[in-house]
């Protein structure tokens, strides 16, 4: 099970990574700047976050943005972002954890950019996008339920979701989720992204989830 979950977890990445190449009918404006590249790339989970046994594979696309359906699109082109950053994709056994970070020009565009993104159709859209992209990569995937995250409150802007879904490769039904952890301060705005198989490691995500708190 655990090879087949591993293989079937590294479709969901991509998958995951995928959304940001969704249709984008109004991403921010962007003016990167060597600071606000600098600052976002500081925020983003390294290597130093996990333990041992974990390994991490530089990310396979470009800075990720926001997901948009039907019925889900903010618009985020009156906005400016001065810098972007995707972590790599970390990986130990089925467990798969990665994150990105958002500096906007002023922490009231940031906020303005959370308040758009944070609508209730925010993981069904996900959801629905993580699924479509597993399917068509080989892997039938059917999303099963939403549930929000019980989060302390880790920073100024803190949210979370959790997308279950079911799996299916060689006659073989699993069940995994996709959690969603977005926090923001100031002019920075983040999300981490963790995909397991089994009971959530709802811990080991808090922590995680801590580091990247305490650098935004």
């Amino acid at each position: 099970m655990g090879g087949r979950a591993a293989a079937i977890g590294v479709v969901f990445v991509l998958a995951v990574a995928g959304t940001a190449l969704a249709s984008t009918s109004g991403p921010p404006l962007k003016k990167h700047t060597t600071a606000g590249t600098a600052k976002a790339r500081s925020v983003v989970l390294r290597r130093s976050d996990f333990g041992a046994g974990w390994l991490g594979k530089p990310s396979s696309s470009s800075p990720s943005g926001t997901p948009h359906c039907n019925g889900y699109d903010p618009d985020e082109s009156d906005l400016v972002e001065i810098g972007s950053a995707d972590s790599p994709s970390f990986q130990m056994g089925v467990r798969f954890v990665s994150s990105s970070a958002g500096v906007y020009a002023t922490a009231a565009q940031a906020q303005t950019s959370w308040n758009r993104v944070l609508q209730p159709r925010l993981p069904e859209c996900l959801g629905s996008l993580v699924a479509k992209g597993a399917t068509s990569n080989g892997v039938p995937t059917k999303v099963t339920g939403y549930a929000k995250l019980a989060l302390p409150r880790l920073a100024p802007r803190t949210a979370g979701y959790r997308i279950h879904f079911t799996a299916t490769t060689q006659g073989l039904n699993l069940a995994g989720s996709v959690d969603l952890i977005l926090l923001g301060k100031d002019r920075v705005d983040s999300v981490m992204i963790s995909v397991s198989f089994g009971t959530p490691p709802a811990a080991d995500e808090l922590r995680l989830a801590r580091r990247i708190a305490s650098r935004l």
